[in-house]
């Protein structure tokens, strides 16, 4: 898509210099959006030791080279980092569901392809 197109010539315009911020372990690594107990949406500032924590020290899901991981939670969700980096991390694969919502029938065929 032109969209694409024009991402990839943008990233390829990218100094490949490090940008000389130093970075901790405590640092921000993402923002992610839950409602908790509440029932009221609230962004959670997840620091790097703790997304590195959810995808090695957790031992409900296997990633590896020969795993495929569905990602279809959107992407502001804690979920999303589970699905989007635990296979990407480990030289899995990770399938993008398309658009911003997810759609019971569209996981259901990507999950059977």
């Amino acid at each position: 898509s032109t969209l694409v197109d024009a991402g990839r010539e943008e990233i390829a315009g990218c100094s490949e210099e490090p940008l000389g911020t130093p970075l901790t372990w405590d640092d921000v690594a993402c923002v992610m959006f839950t409602s908790g107990s509440t029932g009221r949406p609230k962004g959670i500032l997840s620091s790097h030791r703790n997304l590195v924590s959810t995808l090695t020290a957790q031992t409900y899901a296997t990633f590896g080279p020969g795993e495929t991981f569905l990602q279809c939670s959107p992407v502001s969700w804690d979920a999303f980092s589970l699905e989007f980096w635990g296979a990407l991390l480990h030289g899995g694969t990770t399938v993008l569901q398309p658009g911003q919502r997810p759609e019971p029938a569209l996981i259901a065929e990507l999950s059977r392809r």
